[in-house]
């Protein structure tokens, strides 16, 4: 096993603003980057999670109906 420890890791990779970021509670600006969100509220965060999900939903779904219609054809 390695002396270095995963956290030595996570810090020498992780930029000195997102640690400066992280330790003066201002996440959310990121989270908010990330989401292209404007304003982090319920609703908001529901609406694109919701989205999120639908759209993979959508991605798959051809591929699980095919998974289906060969398990019925099998028998």
């Amino acid at each position: 096993m390695s002396d270095v420890k995963e956290i030595d890791v996570i810090n020498k990779l992780m930029p000195e603003s997102l640690k400066t970021m992280i330790s003066s509670g201002q996440t959310y600006k990121m989270a908010e980057a990330l989401t292209g969100l404007d304003e982090l509220s319920l609703e908001k965060i529901s609406c694109y999670l919701g989205g999120r999900v639908m759209a993979h939903h959508a991605k798959w779904r051809p591929v699980a109906e095919g998974l289906v219609a060969l398990k019925k054809l099998e028998g």
